[in-house]
C-alpha cells in the first residue's frame, strides 16, 4: 500500500508538471500547482513542476493567477534553483525592473525575489530599480518594491536610493506613496543617511508640513522626530510649530 501511495503521488505530480503553465493561469488550477510545490519533497521535483515556466516568466509574473505560483516557487525553492527567473527577466533589457515593479501583479513577484534570493542574484535588477527609484517611490505599486529594497537590500543600495531621493524631496514629500519610502529610508538607513534625509526634508520649504498633513506622511514625520539628532529634532519641531494651527484642522 505504501509503494502504491508513493507511485500515485509521483503520478499526480507528473501530471501537474505536464500541464503546469496552463493550470497556473487558471483560478482553480493555480492553487493545485501551489499545493504541489509546497508538498514536493525536493527542489528537483519543484523544478520539474515549474519547468514549463521557462520562456514565459513575464507572462507568468503578470498573470492574476500564475504570479501566485511563481511567488510560491521563489519561496519554496533554494535561491540557486530560481536563477532562471532572474536570468530571463534580465535578458529583456534594462527597463524590465521598473516595468515589473509598476505592474499590479508583477510587483509581488519582485518583492519575493528581494526577500529570498541572494544579493548577487538580484544586483542587476536592483540597478534598474535604483535608476528609476524616484518615479517608483511615487507609484502605487512601485512604492512597495522600493520599500522592500530598503528593507532587504545592502547598506550600499540603501545609500544609493537615499542619494537619489534627496534632490527630489519637495516632490516626494507631497506624495502619499513616496512618503512611505521616505519613512523606510529613515528607519532602515545608517546614521549618516538618516541625517542627510532629515536635513533634506527640513531644507525643502514646507516639506515636513506637507508630510504631516497626510495619512502616510505623518508616520515618516514621527520617525524623523524619533531618529533625528537633538539639533535637527528641534529644527523640525520649530517648523511644525509654525504650522500647528493648520495641522490641527487636518
Amino acid at each position: 500500500p505504501l509503494r502504491e501511495a508513493v507511485t500515485a503521488e509521483h503520478s499526480r505530480l507528473a501530471l501537474i508538471a505536464e500541464d503546469a503553465l496552463r493550470l497556473s493561469q487558471d483560478r482553480e488550477g493555480c492553487h493545485l500547482v501551489q499545493q504541489a510545490l509546497e508538498e514536493a519533497e525536493t527542489d528537483a521535483v519543484r523544478s520539474a513542476i515549474v519547468a514549463a515556466f521557462r520562456g514565459h516568466i513575464w507572462e507568468v509574473s503578470t498573470c492574476p493567477h500564475a504570479n501566485h505560483v511563481l511567488q510560491k516557487c521563489i519561496v519554496t525553492m533554494k535561491p540557486s534553483a530560481c536563477q532562471f527567473v532572474v536570468d530571463e527577466l534580465v535578458r529583456q533589457g534594462p527597463g524590465i525592473a521598473s516595468k515589473l515593479a509598476r505592474h499590479k501583479y508583477g510587483y509581488r513577484v519582485f518583492q519575493r525575489l528581494l526577500e529570498h534570493l541572494m544579493p548577487q542574484q538580484t544586483a542587476q535588477l536592483i540597478e534598474g530599480l535604483i535608476a528609476d527609484c524616484v518615479l517608483l517611490s511615487a507609484h502605487r505599486f512601485g512604492t512597495y518594491v522600493i520599500q522592500h529594497l530598503l528593507e532587504h537590500g545592502t547598506d550600499g543600495q540603501r545609500r544609493q536610493v537615499a542619494a537619489a531621493l534627496i534632490p527630489q524631496m519637495a516632490q516626494l514629500s507631497a506624495n502619499n506613496d513616496a512618503c512611505m519610502v521616505l519613512d523606510a529610508a529613515l528607519v532602515r538607513g545608517d546614521t549618516e543617511t538618516q541625517d542627510l534625509l532629515v536635513k533634506a526634508i527640513l531644507d525643502s520649504e514646507d516639506a515636513i508640513s506637507a508630510m504631516a498633513h497626510t495619512r502616510r506622511g505623518h508616520v515618516a514625520v514621527l520617525s524623523l522626530l524619533q531618529l533625528a539628532g537633538d539639533e535637527l529634532r528641534e529644527s523640525a519641531k520649530g517648523q511644525l510649530a509654525k504650522q500647528a494651527l493648520a495641522l490641527k484642522k487636518c
